[in-house]
């Protein structure tokens, strides 16, 4: 009985929300939007009801989750043995997800550090996901009518600790935020001059862009403090040298090959 589940899920400190029944569609009108841990708000959704559960995703659960998938010819397990060898088994000692469909869900306690969004297919895996911020996923025991027979969401035990990312979930991590800043960042504008009012945000940003394309230190600081100079009006050089050791911090871990680049990626 979802009833039963849906509070649990809440009291760990998971925003849960109504699917329709049988199915992975949201149930409310904004969808994962609308998830809570309000036990009345859960209530009303789920007493009197055969709804799935919903689970959002990202910085406001607390929650990343890898997603393997094993349907339509997909066997995520297979894509992730093949990028990571012997490292990639499934953690031991946590609690798990096992999907209608015979795949599983990792949760993954969130790091601000790895910080990232949804993905399908991530770094070309196929049957590999990533469900993170803007994001949900069906939970146990939601039930889906698969080839006409129904089929559930389990956990192994609910009294399991959830994983913190470490060892192959970090190396996927890192590398699919490493490529989704790569590819959402252009850093042609930057040397033409940041304006008063975004100069920090911006310059935070081009660091990290570097750094994840695997420039060292030295690099990025000196294109960096270019660039301040050229804001209008200048950013002095202290206030960027703070700027990037921020951004080395946050990108600890930079992409794990260093990327042939062009003047046009980091002018």
């Amino acid at each position: 009985n979802t009833f039963d589940y849906a509070p649990i899920w809440a009291a760990m400190g998971m925003p849960v929300f109504p699917l329709q029944e049988n199915s992975k569609k949201p149930a409310t009108p904004n969808g994962f939007h609308d998830a809570s841990t309000d036990l009345n708000q859960i209530e009303s959704w789920f007493k009197d009801s055969n709804y799935n559960i919903g689970i959002r995703t990202g910085k406001p659960s607390n929650l990343i989750v890898v997603d393997i998938d094993k349907k339509n010819g997909l066997d995520g397990a297979k894509s992730l043995e093949s990028m990571f060898g012997r490292e990639f088994v499934l953690p031991e000692d946590v609690m798990l997800f096992k999907t209608a469909n015979g795949g599983w869900h990792i949760p993954i306690l969130h790091d601000p550090e790895i910080d990232v969004p949804c993905g399908t297919n991530v770094l070309e895996l196929d049957g590999v996901d990533i469900r993170g911020n803007g994001g949900f996923i069906v939970a146990a025991p939601s039930k889906l009518i698969i080839d006409g027979q129904p089929s559930y969401y389990r956990v192994n035990d609910i009294n399991l600790p959830i994983t913190p990312h470490y060892g192959w979930i970090t190396k996927l991590l890192t590398e699919f935020r490493a490529q989704k800043l790569r590819s959402s960042f252009d850093p042609r504008p930057v040397m033409e001059g940041t304006s008063q009012g975004s100069r920090n945000s911006t310059l935070f940003a081009y660091s990290r862009h570097l750094f994840a394309r695997g420039l060292d230190y030295g690099l990025v600081m000196g294109f960096v403090l270019e660039a301040a100079s050229r804001c209008t009006p200048s950013l002095s050089s202290s206030e960027a040298k703070t700027i990037v050791n921020n951004a080395y911090r946050y990108n600890k871990k930079p992409a794990s090959k260093p990327m042939n680049l062009t003047i046009k990626d980091v002018l």
